[in-house]
């Protein structure tokens, strides 16, 4: 029922408990809050936060049935959407991570803007953002062990989305998306032993886990439904990808590297056709 300035609000929780079958053990426990509403003006919002229990996380290892420790953490955030009626339409959502007894963080950002310019042509923009900080992860395996430093990560994600509607069975997509992720490694190595706990290890000098990873789509089609359940798409593509053994360099620099390499293009055509045997049958 509708009170004051909303339409609704709402507040729920829940528990969820993780266990591995074989061997039989308690991976982690949570509990959620999340708080919303809805406004009369059909702004939606709220908030959230998640308390987890100590984790055994049996995938990190690349070991099979060889967890590593992870202290218990808190995970809380936010988010906030304007009316998606209007012309111009935002969405926003942050979030923060933190442990407990443990250095690592993590804080992402989330944003949309949606604009409907005319009746046929609308256009979105999106960007992501996170970084974390002194995550212990793996870094690879020697003599059959699993070797683990801290490493600090940042991603940065841009994305266009854009259509024209020509009428109801002809359309023109554009969508453009940017990926850049890097991951620089301490030199403090640790060796993973007895119920997911390390101890040091030396590694050797040349020794370099960082990486730094770039990518490039652009996707552009024309689609023409000709008939029910059938349509002719022409698509354009190009694409760009990077890969380096370079955690410090940050993402201007690196997209700048990325676009020296020489593009791939594609081009296709495709034609989807819905057969109606019913039809046949019925017409002998």
């Amino acid at each position: 029922k509708p009170k004051g300035w909303f339409n609704n609000y709402t507040i729920n929780y829940n528990i969820f408990h993780s266990r591995t079958n074989s061997p039989n053990t308690h991976n982690f426990t949570q509990f959620s809050i999340n708080p919303s509403f809805q406004t009369k003006k059909l702004w939606q919002g709220g908030a959230f936060i998640t308390a987890f229990t100590r984790e055994f996380d049996f995938f990190e290892s690349r070991i099979a049935f060889t967890p590593i420790l992870y202290q218990p953490k808190l995970v809380y955030g936010l988010y906030l959407t304007s009316d998606s009626r209007k012309k111009l339409s935002a969405f926003l959502n942050v979030n923060s991570e933190n442990r407990f007894n443990d250095p690592e963080n993590r804080m992402d950002l989330r944003l949309r803007l949606s604009f409907r310019i005319t009746d046929k042509f609308f256009f979105q923009y999106q960007l992501f953002l996170q970084g974390r900080n002194n995550r212990l992860s793996y870094v690879t395996l020697a003599n059959n062990e699993s070797i683990f430093s801290l490493r600090d990560t940042k991603t940065i994600e841009n994305t266009i989305e854009a259509v024209y509607n020509f009428d109801q069975n002809k359309a023109l997509n554009l969508k453009i998306r940017n990926f850049w992720s890097s991951a620089d490694f301490t030199n403090k190595y640790r060796r993973l032993g007895f119920y997911g706990r390390t101890t040091e290890y030396t590694a050797s000098n040349n020794f370099n886990p960082n990486a730094d990873f770039n990518v490039w789509n652009l996707d552009c089609n024309y689609e023409w439904q000709f008939a029910p359940a059938s349509s002719l798409i022409l698509l354009y593509r190009n694409t760009l990808s990077s890969i380096k053994n370079a955690g410090k360099i940050g993402f201007f620099e690196s997209t700048n590297q990325l676009f020296q390499n020489p593009l791939d293009h594609t081009l296709s055509l495709r034609l989807v056709y819905f057969f109606d045997v019913n039809k046949v049958r019925k017409g002998n």
